[in-house]
């Protein structure tokens, strides 16, 4: 009789899913950081039978898919609740401002067409193995202000918005995540640096943040680019994308390149005041700015655009760093432009 391994009497795919439920990586987990007498909200749509165990000794309830969940910790503390059952149905997560301190075992859901997780008290979370996706697919982790890392998923995919608004970030990654409409990673005071994927999106916010230098010329932002810097941002080169409320007042840039910008759309904004931009570098950015619009008739092709070049900032003239900063400033007010130099 021919010998036989011992694994050809075992069913190991069944051993696997044994395994998994042992060691509970068939659960989501959520850790409530609670005081006395707190009520938490917790928010799942899915499919079949999803179960929250509260892990305060009360009884494990059936939640309901797309109805908030409510219930109170009598006692203060820690509790790491579990989410069982057909867990991989789960589509929706929206629990904000419910004092959640961590969260594992989204990688389980078949695919995340919203994770909503605002203002809670995370400090971390991982992506890794998470799929998202849908035609409204949403990641907001706004308002955890101790929120210092998030892993990037482990493959690439496209939601339709994403909101990282004040948080503890100092390193801003989202490669593995392309945004179509709006990314929005404003008042984030800690943030040093940003890396995004190429892509094509319509919004993009940036404001409140201390970045020494932006780079854009991998974004192509097809409808509002709104930004403010600190004083520490040194560097900008924005690309090829539309100057729409953009703000560098009283920051500390030096190189600011708008080149491949544009300026076509009513209510456009350039701000760069109390820089204490040189002469010649006052006179390049306003030849830069006229050279965008020169082929508009006169009176311009949109209103109420203006671009802010006073305070602190030397005044132009004709001829600091070889361009002549004042028939530039002429050449934009002859489009519509309001040009403030004062």
């Amino acid at each position: 009789m021919e010998a036989k391994k011992v694994n050809d009497f075992l069913d190991i795919p069944k051993m696997r899913v044994i395994n998994q439920y042992m060691h509970g990586s068939n659960k989501i987990l959520i850790t409530f950081n609670v005081t006395t007498g707190y009520t938490v909200t917790v928010k799942l749509t899915f499919t079949g039978t999803v179960t929250m165990d509260w892990k305060d000794g009360s009884a494990p309830e059936n939640l309901t898919s797309g109805t908030a969940k409510t219930h109170v910790y009598s006692v203060a503390g820690d509790y790491i609740s579990e989410v069982t059952g057909n867990i991989s149905s789960i589509t929706k997560i929206e629990c904000p401002t419910t004092r959640i301190k961590a969260i594992t075992g989204l990688n389980l859901c078949t695919q995340i067409n919203m994770l909503t997780l605002t203002s809670n008290l995370l400090t971390s979370i991982n992506f890794t193995g998470c799929k998202f996706g849908g035609t409204a697919a949403e990641i907001n982790l706004s308002g955890n202000t101790s929120l210092t890392s998030i892993t990037n998923p482990s493959e690439t995919y496209t939601v339709k918005n994403y909101y990282a608004n004040s948080t503890g970030i100092s390193t801003f990654n989202i490669a593995g995540i392309l945004v179509t409409d709006y990314l929005y990673f404003s008042s984030n005071t800690g943030m040093t640096s940003v890396s995004l994927e190429t892509q094509t999106m319509k919004r993009l916010y940036i404001n409140s943040v201390s970045l020494p230098s932006i780079d854009l010329t991998n974004i192509t932002i097809t409808e509002l680019l709104n930004a403010t810097f600190s004083s520490s941002l040194l560097t900008a080169n924005l690309g090829s994308n539309r100057l729409l409320n953009f703000s560098f007042q009283s920051s500390g840039i030096d190189t600011l390149n708008v080149s491949g910008c544009n300026f076509a759309q009513n209510n456009c904004s350039l701000n760069f005041k109390s820089c204490a931009q040189s002469a010649a570098q006052v006179n390049k950015i306003l030849y830069d700015c006229a050279a965008l619009v020169s082929g508009e008739p006169g009176g311009g092709s949109y209103t109420g655009r203006a671009i802010d070049a006073g305070g602190t900032n030397a005044d132009p003239d004709n001829s600091s760093g070889g361009y002549d900063g004042l028939a530039a400033k002429a050449s934009l007010e002859a489009k519509g432009f309001t040009v403030n130099i004062t």
